[in-house]
């Protein structure tokens, strides 16, 4: 009997691996997938994110932080979901300003304003208040993410289906950084500023704050540093965290120029904080 379950057990994990090498494979050809198997705990899910992650790094080069998604109330409400999810962010996810890319680059493509910011002291990960977390942060960084859908429409797209997708990390465009000071002028001013996401023409793709982030942006940093201390992992110096969803994530079906443009995040006013990505038609294949 014991070596019949032994067999089973065997047959079992050879299986889970076969899907998740199928679901890498799926990925870098950037297909529509169907539907995944039965998840049947959190662990599963993670287990297969980290199989994703093992085989795209190959090509997408090191881990260099982390992507929380569905901060926004909004998001979860759309994806049906109560909780944020954790994804991992590689080298070659992240674009520099101005960008260009194809629609192509993702099974199914979409984008949304976001927020980087960059961890500067370790220390971070024994932080209690929100100032002490602040001062484990170096940078804040604008930030387009460009997504993938991945899910064909109806699709299940549960919390562990999501995070066996790498919650739905693709790439992005990253703007100029802007250091941080630890102080409550700063913090209140992550709390409070907004963010318009535009064409080249104006038209609006969509607009947020600071405060639809979990309430405050530096409570999706200490949520993204206890979902790691709750798996044995860390916060370190270096590490880019993506805060989330600040504009209602759209479906990219056009090419389009698009801005995203930061109010009330600097100092001063007046100073200019956006970051930009160019999208093109995909190619037309042979």
């Amino acid at each position: 009997l014991l070596a019949l379950l032994a067999g089973a057990l065997a047959r079992a994990e050879v299986h889970a691996q076969v899907t998740q090498a199928a679901l890498a494979r799926e990925w870098e050809a950037a297909r529509v997938i169907k539907a995944l198997p039965a998840l049947e705990d959190d662990q599963a899910a993670q287990n297969f994110q980290n199989a994703l992650i093992e085989r795209i790094s190959g090509k997408l080069g090191r881990p260099v932080g982390y992507k929380a998604a569905l901060t926004n109330p909004k998001a979860q409400q759309l994806f049906g979901v109560d909780q944020p999810i954790l994804g991992v962010l590689l080298e070659k996810m992240l674009l520099e300003d101005k960008a260009e890319l194809a629609l192509d680059y993702a099974a199914r493509p979409a984008v949304e304003a976001d927020l980087l910011v960059r961890v500067r002291d370790p220390n971070i990960n024994e932080a209690k208040t929100d100032l002490e977390l602040l001062a484990g942060l170096g940078e804040v960084i604008p930030f387009i993410e460009l997504a993938d859908l991945l899910l064909a429409p109806g699709a299940s797209n549960d919390l562990r289906t999501l995070t066996a997708l790498n919650a739905g990390a693709r790439t992005g465009v990253v703007g100029t950084p802007v250091a941080l000071t630890a102080d409550q002028a700063t913090l209140d001013r992550l709390g409070a500023f907004t963010v318009r996401l535009e064409d080249e023409k104006g038209r609006l793709y969509g607009a947020g704050r600071g405060a639809d982030l979990l309430g405050h942006p530096i409570h999706v940093v200490r949520w993204m540093r206890d979902a790691l201390r709750a798996r044995g992992d860390r916060l370190r110096e270096g590490d880019v965290l993506s805060l989330g969803t600040l504009t209602p994530v759209q479906a990219l079906k056009k090419p389009a120029r698009l801005t995203a443009h930061y109010y009330g995040l600097l100092a001063d006013p007046e100073d200019d904080l956006s970051v930009t990505c160019i999208l093109h038609e995909a190619a037309a294949s042979d």
